[in-house]
C-alpha cells in the first residue's frame, strides 16, 4: 500500500505543478488491515482521489497488473477475528494457508491477514482477520478445518452477537 500512496502524493504533486486550480486535500492517510484508507476534507478531494485510483495498478502475480478501486467504508467487508492453535512441530504460514485452502471447502486464506504468530517448540499460536465467507464455511464444519496429515485444528472466531448461534 506505500506504493499507492507513494504514486497518489506524485499525481498530486504533478497537478499541482501543472496549475490545477481545485486543491484536494486530506486529513489523514493510513494503512490498516492491509488496505489504504483516506479521509477527505471535501468532494472535490474525494473526486480527485477516486480518479486517480481509477488510473494506478500495481503488479500482481506473474505479469498481470491489478487495477484499484475506490471504496467507500459502507462498501468494505467487515473482517471477524479468529484465532488457531496448532500443536506439534510449528508447520508455517504457506503450509498452513495451503491446507486451508486445499483441505476445506470455502475457506479462503488468500483473503485473511495474518495479525499475529507465536510459535514454541510445541506448537503455533495465528490470529487472523478472516472474510465473512470463510468464517461462515468454518461455522459448518464446527470451526474445525482439515490441516494436513493432522487431522483438524480448532478456531476461535469471533463473530458478532447477531451470529453467535450459528456454529459457535
Amino acid at each position: 500500500m506505500e506504493i499507492v500512496k507513494q504514486r497518489l502524493n506524485s499525481m498530486l504533486c504533478a497537478a499541482f505543478e501543472a496549475g490545477m486550480s481545485d486543491k484536494p486535500r486530506f486529513h489523514e492517510s493510513r494503512i490498516r488491515h492491509g488496505r489504504l484508507h483516506l479521509s477527505c476534507v471535501d468532494v472535490t478531494s474525494f473526486t480527485w482521489v477516486q480518479t486517480a485510483i481509477a488510473s494506478i495498478t500495481v503488479p500482481g502475480e506473474g505479469d498481470t497488473q491489478l487495477h484499484l478501486e475506490l471504496a467507500l467504508p459502507s462498501q468494505i467487508p467487515r473482517r471477524l477475528r479468529a484465532e488457531v492453535y496448532i500443536s506439534g512441530t510449528p508447520m508455517g504460514v504457506p503450509c498452513f494457508t495451503c491446507f486451508m485452502r486445499c483441505q476445506n471447502t470455502g475457506l479462503h486464506p488468500e483473503r485473511w491477514l495474518l495479525r499475529h504468530q507465536q510459535s514454541t517448540t510445541h506448537g503455533q499460536l495465528m490470529v487472523w482477520l478472516i472474510d465473512q465467507e470463510s468464517a461462515d464455511a468454518l461455522a459448518a464444519i464446527d470451526d474445525r478445518p482439515f490441516c494436513g496429515i493432522g487431522g483438524r485444528v480448532t478456531f476461535r472466531v469471533s463473530r458478532p452477537s447477531s451470529q453467535r448461534g450459528v456454529g459457535s
